[in-house]
């Protein structure tokens, strides 16, 4: 996904990778972004994102102060695959393998 001027990449482990997408130059790792599968990857701004994972969580990121997450939403009982977000509405919609769709005001 790209966002600002950062690509990131989620892992079939617990890490979320950022590139500069002009240079392909590795920025970070974060290595324990979940405890399990990053499977998704949204920004809702130019410096915000959102991962899903197999670990059941949501993770709200921002690119300015990347050495910890800015929450963690938790509402799924199972795999978190999908994120979309609605920009004019400020809402961020997950779906998972619990067959549940959630809805998450982030205003």
């Amino acid at each position: 996904m790209l966002g600002s001027s950062v690509l990131t990449v989620a892992c079939e482990q617990t890490e979320v990778l950022l590139f500069d997408p002009i240079s392909s130059r590795h920025i970070k790792t974060l290595t324990e972004a979940h405890e399990d599968c990053v499977n998704n990857i949204r920004f809702l701004d130019n410096r915000l994102f959102a991962t899903c994972s197999d670990d059941t969580t949501i993770a709200l990121w921002d690119l300015r102060k990347l050495n910890s997450k800015v929450c963690s939403l938790h509402g799924h009982a199972s795999w978190v695959k999908n994120i979309e977000y609605d920009t004019n509405t400020r809402l961020l919609v997950t779906s998972g393998f619990d067959g549940n769709v959630i809805t998450w005001d982030t205003n």
